[in-house]
């Protein structure tokens, strides 16, 4: 059995075939890209028990910030029958054995599943997502109260059984007078939250199951044991954990940001947030000029800026509380800092470029 990796930052193209070349469909001129990763051995355990199903081809994508998906080719020794009801919602693990004697599991749940005969061979393939994606088939509205973002996401991730999640966040996340869910799947609507707060996921995956891992820090990923090296020349059989291609590029972006909001108990102010993007941002050893070609006149200007909503100067009981008004500043800024993101990579192995740069 090959394995083929393609690497795109920060998402992972993983192709794996047994018994065959089984190269993935790149685009043109990204040839370069690929990865020959040399025999690797694959096995899937599924609720049917042993050897009931056998798997042929493995492939998906997964990234930060989005619901993993993987899809496995299988195969029933003598045509065997398998009734849908018996595999659907239920956990896969695929199991990566690498000619370094590395094992890489890969756990979800089955999403979907379908069947078709080839000659006298019953196929079967399977995608597998995480448990979280079971928010996405659910829709409500409701309002959530004096309850913080993290707060808020911890509630409806803990309403799906099973669903196992880890909170690696930094810093205080003040707690929103009201929160509201409107005609909304539930993953659209703590997606939406986090994006506001700067907050990101991944996932781990582990013999026994996957977790859903929340942070909002660089600190908050796994550290790589050793440096992954550069080679310049692509070899078949490639060695693993290298780097064959490396490409910089920057852009043009908007240098400022300005945003007004509106508040019903600070009629006459405009509650703006403001920022400007940084001078420069040092990736590696390498210094990138990030204030180029005159865009601090480029400013992005948008009202309103959504951030007020968050605060009311008014207790459910009908007293005044001017401390929430206070925070009104705070979220300004933090608002405005949210559309000029640029900071170093903290990976101790590889530099990522700044938002800017990629």
């Amino acid at each position: 059995m090959t394995s083929y990796t393609n690497v795109i930052v920060p998402s992972i193209i993983l192709i794996m075939a047994g018994n065959a070349l089984a190269a993935p469909d790149l685009p043109k001129g990204s040839q370069e890209a690929l990865v020959v990763e040399g025999p690797a051995r694959l096995s899937v355990a599924t609720p049917l028990g042993n050897d009931v199903l056998r798997l042929e081809g493995f492939s998906g994508t997964e990234a930060i910030s989005e619901l993993f998906s993987f899809k496995l080719d299988m195969y029933a020794p003598g045509a065997q029958e398998i009734p849908f009801e018996a595999v659907l919602g239920k956990e896969f693990r695929v199991t990566v054995t690498l000619p370094t004697g590395e094992t890489r599991h890969f756990h979800g749940i089955c999403n979907r599943f379908s069947a078709g005969d080839a000659g006298e061979v019953r196929r079967y393939q399977a995608e597998i997502v995480p448990r979280a994606w079971l928010l996405t088939r659910r829709q409500q509205s409701r309002i959530y109260q004096e309850l913080s973002v993290p707060q808020i996401v911890a509630r409806v991730l803990g309403g799906v059984p099973g669903l196992a999640f880890e909170m690696r966040l930094q810093g205080t996340f003040p707690a929103r007078n009201y929160a509201v869910q409107y005609r909304e799947t539930d993953w659209d609507f703590i997606s939406r939250l986090m994006e506001d707060e700067g907050i990101f996921y991944f996932f781990k995956h582990g013999p026994d199951g996957h977790t859903m891992v929340i942070a909002n820090t660089p600190e908050g990923h796994p550290d790589l044991p050793d440096p992954i090296p550069f080679r310049g020349t692509l070899t078949v059989p490639a060695r693993p954990n290298s780097i064959f291609t490396w490409e910089k590029s920057q852009e043009v972006r908007s240098g400022k940001v300005t945003l007004w909001d509106h508040h019903f108990e600070t009629p006459g102010q405009t509650l703006e947030g403001s920022a400007t993007i940084q001078g420069s941002v040092q990736a590696g050893q390498v210094v990138h000029r990030l204030d180029v070609a005159g865009n601090d006149q480029l400013e992005i200007y948008d009202y309103p800026g959504g951030y007020a909503e968050r605060f009311d100067g008014i207790d459910p009981s009908g007293g005044e509380r001017p401390e929430e008004l206070q925070k009104l500043v705070e979220a300004a800024r933090r608002a405005a800092e949210a559309w000029l993101p640029a900071t170093p990579s903290h990976c101790p192995g590889i530099r990522a470029p700044p938002a800017s740069t990629s």
